[in-house]
């Protein structure tokens, strides 16, 4: 009997030992089988994680490009209204220098104005005040003299009219506005 409860024991044990290793490789299938069915779903979560990203970095890109071509064509807005206020600034510039010079003519004796103008010098009522007291001689020698000597314009023979136009001439030309 004792063979036989060698063996018993043996088959006993080599039972225990088959179900215990059953019974551990269901138990490791069964742990293995949800490791895997989460990464499944882990990786499954990840890919749409990167579609996402990809779509974002396109939309990204898109949005980078437009932004690109706004700013180029701000770019060059500002430097053509930069342009513009630099030629109405040179326009104010002239405009000023003017409005100064009529400023200053306006605000000009009058009979300064007239003395020193073109037209008073033209004039044929004209005579230096260091010729007033001369004024005979002058004129006994233009009636002496009837040919201009060379060089010099005869102004006596000058139409009488010529001279009254240029006196009502007026002093002061009328400005208009620049529209270019």
């Amino acid at each position: 009997m004792n063979l036989k409860q060698n063996t018993a024991y043996v088959l006993t044990a080599a039972a225990t030992l088959a179900i215990e290793l059953l019974a551990y490789g269901a138990y490791r299938y069964v742990i293995l089988n949800t490791e895997a069915h989460t990464l499944q779903v882990r990786n499954k979560a990840l890919e749409q994680n990167l579609l996402t990203v990809i779509h974002d970095l396109a939309k990204t890109k898109s949005d980078l490009s437009n932004t690109q071509n706004n700013n180029t064509d701000l770019t060059q807005a500002l430097t053509a209204e930069e342009r513009k206020n630099g030629d109405f600034a040179s326009q104010i510039g002239e405009l000023s220098g003017t409005v100064s010079t009529l400023t200053k003519l306006s605000e000009t004796d009058k009979e300064l104005l007239q003395k020193y103008s073109k037209v008073y010098f033209l004039s044929d009522n004209y005579v230096p005040s260091s010729k007033r007291g001369h004024n005979c001689r002058l004129k006994n020698r233009e009636q002496t003299s009837s040919r201009p000597t060379k060089g010099t314009p005869n102004i006596s023979s000058a139409p009488q009219s010529t001279s009254r136009q240029l006196l009502s001439a007026p002093r002061i030309p009328n400005l208009t506005a620049r529209t270019d």
